[in-house]
């Protein structure tokens, strides 16, 4: 529906996947399910940020980001523990703490300020 109406560019190269809150969780199950057809994946408060370490076959995704607010990492933390194993298996991954907010707005919009431009940049 999107190609049909919208200009773009149908390959992964020019496809990315994001949520927050329990959208990231599903954004990460969809894109790290559907690698040919997204190569950057990202993650805003998510639950599920911990799985996405799991064994990853071609093709790989360009870029991993997941984020979340200071205050809610005792909910989130195991984001950053994904984040390290995936830079050790090869795959470019980012973990952004937004300093002293939790699950709301004000998180959300420092990590789309951080995300967004990394987009594309392949």
């Amino acid at each position: 529906m999107i190609d049909a109406s919208y200009r773009t560019i149908p390959d992964r190269t020019h496809r990315a996947i994001a949520g927050l809150s329990m959208g990231a969780g599903q954004a990460m199950q969809i894109g790290f399910g559907n690698l040919d057809k997204f190569a950057y994946i990202g993650a805003f408060s998510g639950g599920g940020m911990g799985r996405a370490a799991a064994k990853i076959d071609e093709p790989k995704p360009f870029l991993v980001w997941m984020g979340a607010g200071t205050a809610e990492l005792g909910r989130m933390g195991s984001g950053k523990t994904a984040v390290e194993a995936l830079n050790k298996a090869g795959i470019k991954a980012v973990w952004f703490e937004a300093p002293g907010t939790s699950h709301e707005w004000e998180t959300w919009r420092k990590c789309l300020y951080d995300f967004a431009p990394r987009l594309f940049q392949q």
